[in-house]
């Protein structure tokens, strides 16, 4: 159920102001609606102008330059030709309209004869069910009865920036559209061998997604691809976003803090870990700033670190100096960091801002998805949390476990004895590290007698149990009723150690 703070009023949309009008200088001007088919025919010539030997459904969320400041053009520049398809079949799924190049997308909305409004609202809605590549993580709390959420249409400023609602919806998540322009100066071909350098104004959406349930708001958003366009300094997009997380908290009610994701990624690739790798890293140290990269999505920088070092010390057990190589990796300062997320396959560079660790995702494999964003976010958030011990203070059972040797059996009985934690406390956290992937699930019968055909073993395959076993006394124990099974977890052993 949403919570009644996070229903949005909508109000009319109403055009940007003069002063912002008049920094939209076209070439040659441009009207705002589409009424010819001369003028239908020159916004689809802008628009094949870079489509023509690229083909952008293979790169998601390529920025192109917009025409001429038009907003039906400027959307379609922000979507993949799929989310287009998307569009125009909602537009008319009962009309058979082919689209088969993005150069032809303007054609193919106006064939589904919806108003321009409808286009228009169409593409934003599209546009906010599809991440973009870099997200914004913090946590986020509230009064639900003071919150005021933003207004449709409204444009608030902050830090020298300007930010229009374009959208608003509530399912199934919460979500609004920001969007701000962006001037900067571009080499544009007008013609074979022929460029010219145009002032362009550019429309930058930021997806802003309340997730009250889990407490988190993400912003997801492009990101600058332009090195000369304000507030695209050494930070790239800290200082618009920081503006807008400004007009949250100041306007909205929410207080926004940053999440302590570089105290949780410690115990992510401080150890044994099946979850995830850390493939490149940008640390500062007291001497000196490394850069390390990983060759290949299998092997992570201190296993890199290791093989490299070890071939000169002789003597010197290479498991040691992986484990050195961690610990020393997690005591440095992270400028940046890449990880490879081994059940998603999928590659995020993390950079920690003041205002949040953003995060970049790299959709090659994988198909651009918030399934894909919520579950990574939501297990750096809850591993976040867990780094805080019971009660606010003490150790927490997720730094306990990272601390376990290969091979460890946990039981929540365990836990619960050592924390002196509720059992269902006890489960959530064991559930916890076995999400950051410290730990594995084990299974044995529910017997202390010894079994005739297998040993009673814990074993991470609980088939090997679904039959009839038989004791040595002759009791018969049903293994594939879930009663009759015990369950626990093992802390996971590198990879190394398993190959052994």
């Amino acid at each position: 159920m949403v919570c009644e703070a996070f229903k949005f009023e909508a109000c009319p949309s109403r055009p940007l102001p003069d002063c912002v009008q008049s920094q939209l200088l076209p070439v040659r001007s441009a009207p705002r609606k589409l009424a010819s088919d001369q003028l239908l025919q020159e916004h689809i010539r802008e628009a094949t102008l870079f489509d023509e030997t690229d083909d952008v459904a293979a790169k998601p969320r390529r920025r192109q330059l917009d025409s001429e400041g038009d907003v039906t053009q400027t959307l379609l520049n922000s979507l993949t030709l799929e989310q287009i398809r998307e569009a125009v079949y909602r537009l008319a799924p009962t009309k058979k309209i082919a689209l088969r190049a993005h150069a032809n997308s303007l054609e193919a909305l106006l064939a589904t004869s919806a108003s321009s409004d409808e286009i228009v609202s169409t593409l934003l809605d599209v546009e906010r069910t599809y991440p973009f590549k870099h997200c914004l993580l913090l946590r986020m709390e509230f009064d639900a009865s003071k919150v005021k959420m933003p207004l449709v249409g409204e444009i608030y400023r902050s830090g020298g920036f300007e930010f229009k609602v374009s959208h608003a919806a509530t399912s199934p998540t919460p979500t609004y559209t920001f969007e701000h322009l962006v001037e900067f100066k571009e080499w544009v071909e007008v013609e074979k061998d022929h460029r010219v350098r145009r002032t362009v104004i550019t429309r930058h959406p930021i997806v802003a997604r309340f997730q009250a349930d889990r407490n988190l708001l993400t912003l997801s958003y492009p990101g600058f691809t332009h090195s000369n366009a304000p507030g695209s300094g050494a930070n790239g997009y800290e200082k618009v976003v920081e503006s807008l997380l400004q007009i949250l908290s100041r306007d909205s009610g929410f207080r926004l803090t940053t999440l302590p994701i570089k105290t949780a990624l410690k115990y992510f690739v401080g150890g044994a870990n099946r979850r995830v790798l850390q493939v490149k890293a940008d640390v500062d140290t007291p001497l000196a700033r490394l850069d390390v990269s990983a060759k290949g999505q299998a092997n992570d920088i201190e296993e890199a670190l290791a093989a490299f070092i070890s071939a000169h010390l002789p003597g010197v057990e290479k498991t040691a100096l992986v484990e050195a190589s961690k610990k020393a990796f997690s005591s440095a300062i992270p400028n940046s960091i890449v990880l490879y997320w081994i059940n998603e396959g999928l590659f995020t560079r993390l950079r920690f801002w003041e205002t949040g660790t953003e995060l970049h995702f790299v959709w090659n494999n994988e198909a651009a998805s918030y399934r894909l964003v919520d579950e990574i976010t939501s297990t750096l958030s809850e591993a976040s949390k867990a780094v805080v011990g019971p009660s606010g203070t003490g150790e927490s059972v997720l730094s306990w476990v990272s601390k376990q040797a290969s091979y460890t059996i946990i039981t929540p009985g365990e836990v619960s004895s050592h924390f002196q934690l509720e059992p269902g406390e006890a489960r959530t956290s064991l559930l916890m590290a076995m999400k950051t992937g410290l730990l594995e699930p084990v299974y044995r019968l529910v017997c202390t007698e010894i079994l005739e055909e297998i040993p009673n073993d814990w074993s991470s395959d609980p088939s090997v149990f679904k039959r009839l076993l038989i004791t040595v006394t002759g009791i018969q124990i049903d293994g594939g009723k879930p009663e009759n099974l015990e369950v626990a977890f093992r802390r996971v052993a590198h990879t190394k150690e398993r190959a052994q």
